[in-house]
């Protein structure tokens, strides 16, 4: 699954691929959490980013508010418009209970 918090192609990040240069994200991993039924959130590339929400969507709605403050408060207010692509990981067992 992918969901962006930022316009996932701007006119730079195009030049970018077209020159064949890697366009620059900041990846956030969901895991979905069977015991607490919610997805929880967390980034290597966003310090201090971990929250959780009942539904994908509404942990992306929490991810477009949170990702550009955690940005800022780091001191990276000009990685702010960078996109943001959020993985999902939900395992279960076919035929399980």
């Amino acid at each position: 699954m992918y969901v962006s918090c930022r316009p996932t192609s701007t006119r730079e990040e195009q030049d970018k691929l077209r020159r064949g240069e890697p366009a620059k994200r900041l990846l956030v991993r969901a895991d979905w959490d069977e015991e607490a039924c919610v997805w929880s959130a967390r980034s290597d590339d966003v310090p201090g980013l971990l929250t959780e929400a009942s539904t994908i969507e509404a942990l992306h709605a929490k991810l477009k508010d949170l990702v550009p403050l955690l940005l800022d408060a780091d001191g990276r207010a000009a990685e702010i418009a960078t996109p943001v692509e959020l993985v999902a990981h939900r395992f279960s067992i076919p035929g399980a209970v």
